[in-house]
């Protein structure tokens, strides 16, 4: 079966992907905001190439190498720029840092698209930085014109909250868990399909919209299709609000402020640490001296965003009780009550 070519623009990073049909299907629901018919071969672009295939290579695909990192499925080895993952058999990588271009085998369809979304995000994310945009884990919306971002650990919540703040016509979409910021402290969309519970799949939400995905680590996912909310992505918009989350036993939600260097611990985590964004570590972690330096640059620049969008927010710590539709209506009475003020 040939392979379908689709392409891709992420702020400057463009992506080319041969895969087959319906891992290339999946790829293009994924990153429809991203999505481009074309792209222009020029060399100011900053360009990835990757190539998928629904096969295992032939064999001596790895060459005979000790062993640069260990991974709980699998192992990593390295020559020069180019890199080999070896996913227990199960799946194979090759990627070449030099020329940003990869190649990915593996015979089972959802293993060989996780993997595939899994690359890109590590190497359009690593690629983002070095151009001064940062992703942060937080949920992003967009209210009355103004950027809010929710910090909340992993597990915290965030998608069931950001179901719950989408029923309300005034939310507008940065990303459930990605949005990005720049050097300058602006919020700018990162919007990809959105992962949930099977049975937390709002009953509003058409089926045509919902695919099921079988993840290698974490049992099955229901994904909804971003286009469902296409209408509701916002512009690039300026920070105003930035709540930090903490879980309650408790059937109500409560806000309260926060210092800022309460703030600042929590986007040291999430954002210049960068705790629970999809960096990747078999693509993002290398051994060369030249690539350790390039990651002090991203580091040290993270930390410049970070501390330009401390002193454009407002902080606050939520508490999010057990009840979805508390904590939203809690959340969008706050921000509501502080928009009326002029604030």
């Amino acid at each position: 079966m040939e392979n379908k070519k689709v392409t891709f623009s992420f702020y400057g990073i463009s992506l080319i992907v041969e895969a087959p049909a319906e891992t290339a299907r999946q790829l293009q629901l994924d990153f429809s905001y991203f999505m481009v018919p074309s792209l222009p071969e020029a060399p100011l672009l900053s360009i990835i190439r990757i190539v998928a295939h629904g096969n295992s290579p032939v064999g001596g695909f790895i060459p005979p190498l000790t062993a640069s990192m260990s991974l709980a499925d699998g192992v990593v080895y390295d020559r020069d720029n180019i890199r080999y993952v070896d996913y227990n058999g199960k799946a194979v990588v090759r990627y070449d840092y030099h020329a940003e271009s990869g190649e990915l085998y593996s015979g089972d369809p959802s293993l060989l698209h996780e993997l595939l979304y899994l690359l890109i995000h590590s190497r359009v994310g690593e690629l983002l930085d070095r151009r001064g945009f940062h992703r942060v884990h937080a949920l992003g919306i967009a209210v009355a014109g103004r950027g809010i971002l929710c910090l909340l650990p992993q597990g915290g919540g965030k998608t069931t909250l950001f179901l719950e703040l989408m029923k309300n016509p005034a939310t507008m979409i940065l990303s459930d868990d990605t949005p990005l910021i720049d050097r300058g402290g602006m919020l700018f969309p990162f919007p990809v399909r959105v992962g949930v519970a099977e049975e937390k799949v709002p009953s509003h939400i058409p089926s045509a919209a919902v695919t099921i995905f079988h993840r290698r680590n974490h049992g099955s996912k229901a994904l909804i299709d971003i286009s469902f909310f296409s209408e509701k992505i916002s512009n690039p918009i300026r920070p105003r609000f930035l709540f930090i989350g903490k879980r309650v036993n408790a059937a109500t939600a409560d806000i309260k402020p926060a210092s800022i260097l309460y703030a600042a611990g929590a986007l040291l985590s999430q954002c210049v640490i960068g705790l629970g964004l999809p960096q990747v570590v078999e693509y993002f972690l290398r051994r060369d001296p030249r690539d350790g330096v390039r990651k002090c640059v991203i580091v040290l620049s993270r930390l410049y965003a970070a501390g330009r969008l401390l002193l454009r927010t407002r902080h606050y710590c939520i508490y999010l009780g057990t009840d979805a539709a508390r904590n939203s209506a809690c959340l969008m009475k706050f921000i509501e009550n502080k928009c009326a003020k002029g604030q």
